[in-house]
């Protein structure tokens, strides 16, 4: 079992093409598939939360989060609350997404991803620039994995234990992903909030596959791809949180 799916990590994946202007209404346009599907009875199962002029945000009740623009397909999961009344009684918080291990929401959410990207992209394929495969985990430093709490203790050392709060991005070249086809890379986020020490700590682990200029991608090819660098980014996370001895 991965260290992502004990601490309840939840993920993202992102695709992100050469450039294409698309106005905000012609990518809702061709979503509405995807926004027809959502649908229960006479009751919309889903919300857009922004639109720009080349850009929408929207989200499904159960937890999937979409961000679309004219270059980027991103979907996350994140759980969802909802007050819920009940008689005579005051109101209480509900879990609105069911909850799932990162393992089983990771393939979910890139094959929503390749869903959204393929009704965008449509009979016109674009060139994919990048795939991003992210986990985000909330975490106490004493329930962290070895490997974060070893990367945490590093950066304290100049400061023993007197460090309390810190935000940190460290960006580095996965050694020897780098070949003709692709380059992986990570950037790695690390944070625990000043206004309130209890808190958590929430690592962020930003997975990224870069390929070469001109790969135009079909559906077949980028559902491939995506399969692909799913693994590549779970062994990845593992060596980070937990390498072998």
């Amino acid at each position: 079992m991965s260290w992502c799916d004990k601490l309840a990590s939840t993920p993202m994946v992102g695709l992100l093409f050469v450039l294409r202007h698309q106005s905000s209404d012609s990518i809702l346009d061709a979503l509405a598939p995807l926004f027809d599907s959502w649908v229960d009875g006479r009751k919309q199962r889903f919300s857009i939360e922004k639109q720009e002029p080349f850009k929408v945000e929207f989200a499904t009740d159960d937890g999937f989060h979409y961000v679309v623009d004219q270059q980027r397909v991103t979907v996350e999961f994140r759980y969802g609350w909802r007050v819920k009344r009940q008689s005579a009684r005051a109101p209480v918080p509900q879990l609105q997404s069911e909850p799932r291990p990162f393992t089983a929401l990771l393939p979910r959410v890139a094959e929503r991803a390749i869903e959204a990207a393929n009704l965008i992209n449509g009979a016109r394929p674009r060139s994919l620039d990048r795939i991003g495969v992210v986990s985000i985990t909330n975490v106490a430093e004493k329930d962290a994995p070895p490997g974060i709490l070893r990367l945490v203790e590093f950066i304290q050392r100049p400061w023993g234990k007197q460090v309390n709060h810190f935000d940190i991005q460290i960006a580095g070249q996965i050694a020897g992903s780098k070949s003709d086809q692709y380059s992986d890379r990570c950037i790695h986020f690390l944070t625990k909030p000043e206004d309130n020490p209890d808190d958590l700590l929430t690592v962020k682990l930003d997975w990224q596959r870069v390929f070469p200029p001109e790969r135009v991608t079909t559906g077949d090819v980028l559902k491939k791809y995506a399969a692909s660098a799913q693994n590549s980014a779970l062994e990845y996370f593992e060596d980070v949180g937990e390498p072998a001895a």
